[in-house]
């Protein structure tokens, strides 16, 4: 399970091999709903092991650094895969732009104040 803010979306599928959460609320029934259901359990284990799992193997990871450099030593701009829109759920965009903003605004007062 992940958080559906900040969390690692690019490798839960929402009631495929996991559960994206909102809030605490949610994060408590999840728990108990792998807890209590072993059949579920069961099957985003699958999922996730069969799915899942392929995407961090190092053969996939060797044959797509080998692609990059295929199209890169033949002059072909490379295609760039962007994540499923993500960035744009429950606008994390602007989570992410408030954290850095205020972020640099206290390590900017702090040294004004020192």
């Amino acid at each position: 399970m992940t958080y559906k803010g900040f969390g690692l979306l690019d490798t839960v599928r929402n009631n495929i091999d996991g559960i994206l959460i909102k809030s605490g609320k949610e994060l408590e029934r999840a728990i108990v709903t792998l807890l209590t259901d072993n059949q579920k359990n069961s099957e985003y284990g699958k999922n996730g092991l069969s799915d899942g799992f392929k995407k961090i193997l190092p053969e996939t990871i060797i044959e797509q650094w080998k692609n990059v450099f295929s199209q890169v030593c033949a002059d072909i701009p490379p295609q760039v895969k962007k994540p499923k829109n993500y960035f744009f759920v429950d606008f994390k965009w602007l989570k992410i732009i408030n954290y850095y903003l205020y972020k640099c605004y206290v390590i900017e007062f702090l040294v004004y104040v020192s």
